[in-house]
């Protein structure tokens, strides 16, 4: 039987970080650790323009050997539910037009695809587009 996954906020290691983390623009950087190895990361970033102050991106990224397991689940939830306190009510996220289950994921939550950036990225020699989805309002 595998040992569970803790989702949380890493010690950032000095103030400066912490106090840019915790100004109300910025979500928690998360960390899903198993075992003592980090298997996913989150974060959210607000917009610094008063008139975007309301939209925050959601960045994840979850270890290829642990994906299909839940971590993206929590880390996008934790996310989600942390927003709305926080002033964030329209929250965007990308993914991989390579990756099917993410996009699926966030769909599953919410999300609705918004555009795609083709050919933004270069995975293993390819160009792969980027499919910008978007859920509006948190509430």
């Amino acid at each position: 039987m595998q040992s569970s996954v803790a989702v949380g906020a890493p010690d950032p290691g000095n103030s400066g970080r912490r106090e840019r983390w915790n100004d109300g623009k910025h979500g928690p950087p998360l960390m899903a650790e198993q075992d003592g190895r980090i298997v996913g990361l989150a974060g959210l970033v607000g917009r610094s323009l008063e008139q975007e102050s309301h939209v925050g991106s959601i960045g994840i990224s979850v270890d290829r050997d642990w994906r299909g397991r839940g971590i993206g689940t929590l880390l996008l939830e934790y996310l989600i539910d942390w927003a709305p306190a926080h002033g964030i009510a329209q929250i965007e996220i990308e993914a991989f037009a390579n990756n099917p289950r993410a996009v699926a994921l966030y769909e599953r939550h919410g999300f609705e695809r918004e555009g795609v950036r083709r050919g933004a990225v270069m995975v293993d020699g390819e160009y792969v587009d980027v499919i910008c989805l978007g859920r509006s309002p948190v509430a």
